[in-house]
């Protein structure tokens, strides 16, 4: 369904439209574009959702003001707590 799905998007926004350039969605395009063969596709999705999720730990684990919680409990009383403060 994600091939569908991109499809109707692109005739509904066109190609150019910047959400179809995001991690998987652009990747699908590639494809309908001949640019990558069908059987390549997924292993693409996978590499580029990989390379964002990389991405996102480096920046998160450089972000000092982060407070990262073992448990729910921990994380419920964080949320309660930073609510109380706003």
């Amino acid at each position: 369904g994600f091939v569908q799905e991109v499809e109707k998007l692109r005739i509904k926004f066109g190609k150019d439209c910047p959400s179809l350039s995001t991690t998987g969605y652009k990747e699908v395009g590639e494809y309908l574009d001949g640019k990558i063969e069908k059987s390549e596709l997924e292993a693409q999705i996978v590499a580029s959702t990989l390379r964002l999720a990389k991405k996102q730990a480096t920046w998160f684990n450089r972000n000092e003001s982060i407070e990262w919680c073992n448990s729910t409990q921990k994380a419920i009383a964080s949320i309660e707590q930073y609510l109380g403060e706003v």
